[in-house]
This record gives C-alpha cells, structure tokens and sequence, in this order.
C-alpha cells in the first residue's frame, strides 16, 4: 500500500494563515482598520509580525482578506445548499441558517460590516455584492421565487422587495440586539436565535402565499 505523504511544513502555515486571520478579526471588529495594530494581531496569533507580512504583505491586505474570506464561504455555502432544495421554503430556512451562524459562531464580523456599510464609498461593499452575486446564489433565488408563482401557490411579487424584506429580517435582530433585548427582555438569546429561524421563515411564506377563502 502507498503511503500518504503528508507536508507538515504547508499545514503549519495554513494554520498560522488561519490564526492570524481569526485574531485580525477580532482586531478589526475592536478597533477598526485605522485603530488596529499588526503587533497585537501578530501576538494573540502566536506568530511574529514577519510571518504575517510574508502571508498579507500590509495592514489593508489583511483586512481585505478578513472580509473577503468570510463572504466567500458564505456565497458558497449559499449556492451549495440552495442548489440542493426541493422548494421555497427549505431555501429560505438555509438562508436563515446560514444567517444565524454568520453572526452567532463569527461575532466579530459583525461591526466589521457595520463599518463597510456607512462607508459610502466602501469598495468592499462592492466586492461582497459582485461575489454574491457572481456566486449565482441571486439567480438561483430569483428561479426559484419565480417557480413559487409559476406553480400557482405563490402571488405574484417583486422578487427584490421580497428578498429585501426577508434578509431585513432575517439579519436585522442581530443589527438592534443590543437594543431590542432591552426592550423585550430577551435573556434566552440561544433559545429566541433558534426559534426565530423559523418564525421569519413562517411570516415570510404566509406573506407570498395566495389567500383561500
């Protein structure tokens, strides 16, 4: 039987790539772009300032990188599943999924969107609407909503307003925690994360179905 050759030396540098990647984001989300110091991204990675200029070359690359590794792993998830449904309604649930874990297993990525978003000129923003979009993931939902209403289940609707309308909510909870678990009293915030998956999956269907009498 022939061995496996594994190269040690090619893992260890993924998984320094990957520390430091983790600890640029907490960086950046703690202090944005202008705040962030390489040193301390370097020293809570475990590497040295050297080896993160040998994988990112400058502070701004880093940061692009944090951004744009995130959103592509997500435009992929997104198109894997997506591709994968029988209907509507399992889609929107993997959006929701998808969503949830987005801000609850990467909380740091959070205030770094917040910032690219009140940036009018963020080319950032512009890269992660091209790679969505590029990803198919778009197309894919508007076939989908269109075969909705083809099948006579579904009324007829603006598949922007409706889109729209459903990432506002699916997303918007984690934009206004801070606030709206004030105002609800929300102290269970895994139990309500998870019961609110399918109570915006629910009101979202209810919305485009068509009404019997």
């Amino acid at each position: 039987m022939k061995s496996v050759q594994i190269n040690t030396h090619d893992n260890a540098r993924t998984g320094t790539r990957q520390r430091i990647i983790t600890a640029a984001r907490n960086e950046f989300a703690r202090y944005g772009i202008d705040g962030a110091r390489v040193d301390r991204i370097a020293k809570h990675a475990g590497a040295n300032k050297a080896m993160l200029y040998y994988h990112f070359h400058s502070k701004d690359l880093l940061y692009e990188a944090v951004v744009k590794e995130f959103f592509v792993t997500v435009a992929e998830r997104l198109k894997n599943h997506m591709a994968t449904f029988e209907n509507l309604e399992q889609a929107l649930t993997e959006v929701a999924e998808t969503h949830a874990q987005m801000m609850t297993q990467s909380p740091g990525i959070l205030p770094i969107l917040l910032r690219e978003l009140a940036n009018p000129d963020s080319t950032l923003c512009d890269w992660i609407a091209g790679t969505i979009g590029g990803s198919g993931v778009t197309a894919m939902a508007q076939q989908r909503l269109d075969e909705a209403v083809r099948s006579g289940e579904y009324r007829r609707f603006d598949v922007r307003q409706a889109m729209t309308s459903f990432v506002a909510m699916s997303l918007g909870y984690y934009l206004m925690a801070p606030l709206i678990d004030r105002v609800w009293n929300i102290t269970d915030k895994e139990t309500f994360i998870r019961e609110r998956k399918k109570v915006i999956v629910d009101l979202f269907m209810n919305g485009v179905k068509v009404k019997t009498i």
